[in-house]
């Protein structure tokens, strides 16, 4: 256990923040105390001494982590304390509603502290004298003839090489502006690696779907004026780090021939509508709970028996199988639309091009022995009764409207 220590040399002062901002300088405390030694203005040089009256209890009991070097964060409860020793003193910022302010700053006087807020002055560096121009003056136009043409022969000399020097110079700076220019703005691209086994998935408005390392990888354009050849080529600054997501910079055909090019268009990719779902587990419910007897509701297991049948996010994959389109959930599987001929595929239908480029990639993954696993976001549309087929060999438990696809 810590052990309270006297303040009786110390000075401490500080107010509630009035002034409170917005901004990520984290200038959002709620209260400031500020402590220095009271014989001369400098930092504590212990700061831990004064927690145990501002929180009313052992440090001990305190949680603390370092922020970054030089700021320390300590929390009970609702409250939270950054402490930051600065040139002169000691800094407190307070976090947190529900205490008393008043009560701190009486216990830290209780202790021995000074409540006395000191002069701080700002240091002005000293500003020279003021030149004795009569002095300047007789320097200046104290000269011999024969020193006034020896210095007037020396400043022509002086002109003559300044300029030469200067011609030369300024030559030679343009050829090393140019040559900078031309290292600094010509553009230096590298090739998007990709395996013979990687499959062209699909192309639909600005994007361009393909399975690169057995994962879903998007290359969005500036323009949808380009037909693409799975021979092509992706080109990306040399800089920059290879993710799914990708606007390239350049694509080539297999000749070299340049066949896009992105230039100063801007391209951003559309925002993942992760964060407006609930994540749902397939394995949080017993799919097979009908078998136990009775035509039971499949929906009074797991999370649906709270009425969370909406905003479902489902991780499986995405199956043709004989003539539908299914989720696979592990034995089971969830009806997501029909395959067949004049029946407008589920994935023409969704919110947006990234799901349609996800919903082909886990489909056609199939045909080539791959999982091509999905995040599926959507809302249970009709559990199945026995009657139905949910207890035949197919195992189809519920339909499912889906909203978003998005790889992994």
């Amino acid at each position: 256990m810590s052990e309270k220590k006297n303040l009786s040399s110390i000075i401490v002062w500080g107010s509630q923040n009035e002034e409170k901002s917005t901004t990520p300088v984290r200038w959002t405390h709620d209260y400031l105390i500020g402590a220095s030694k009271s014989e001369k203005l400098r930092k504590l040089p212990d700061p831990e001494m004064l927690l145990p009256y501002i929180f009313d209890c052992d440090v001990d009991e305190l949680k603390a982590r370092e922020l970054y070097e030089g700021l320390n964060e300590y929390k009970k409860d609702q409250m939270t304390v950054e402490v930051t020793s600065g040139p002169v003193y000691t800094e407190y910022k307070l976090y947190g509603e529900g205490f008393d302010f008043d009560a701190v700053m009486q216990r830290l006087v209780n202790a021995g502290a000074e409540n006395k807020k000191p002069e701080i002055k700002l240091g002005i560096p000293d500003i020279p004298e003021e030149l004795d121009m009569d002095v300047v003056n007789k320097k200046r136009y104290d000269y011999t003839e024969d020193q006034k043409g020896k210095d007037n022969n020396l400043a022509k000399n002086s002109t003559v090489m300044g300029a030469v020097k200067g011609f030369f110079g300024t030559v030679g700076f343009l050829a090393v502006c140019v040559y900078l220019g031309l290292e600094a703005f010509m553009p230096k691209y590298k090739v998007v690696p990709m395996d013979p086994e990687d499959f062209m998935v699909a192309q639909k408005g600005l994007y361009i779907s393909y399975s690169v390392d057995k994962k879903l990888n998007l290359f969005k354009l500036a323009e949808e004026d380009v037909e693409f050849d799975s021979t092509y080529t992706f080109w990306m600054p040399e800089k920059a780090e290879y993710t799914t997501k990708i606007a390239p910079e350049q694509i080539q055909d297999a000749e070299g021939n340049t066949v896009y090019s992105k230039g100063n268009r801007l391209v951003s990719f559309e925002s993942d509508p992760t964060s407006d779902y609930n994540f749902v587990n397939a394995r949080m419910f017993e799919f097979d709970g009908f078998n136990e007897g009775g035509d039971v509701d499949w929906a009074q297991y797991g999370e649906l028996d709270r009425g969370n049948a909406q905003n479902i996010l489902i991780t499986a994959p995405i199956r043709e199988v004989e003539g539908q389109y299914l989720l696979v959930l592990g034995r089971t599987y969830a009806l997501l639309g029909e395959a067949q001929e004049g029946v407008v595929p589920f994935y023409e239908t969704l919110s947006d091009d990234i799901s349609y480029h996800s919903s082909l990639y886990s489909i056609k993954s199939q045909k080539r022995s791959q999982s091509g696993t999905v995040r599926v976001m959507g809302q249970i549309q009709k559990t199945l009764s026995r009657a139905e087929g949910r207890n035949s060999i197919n195992k189809i438990i519920f339909a499912f409207k889906v909203d978003y696809v998005r790889g992994r």
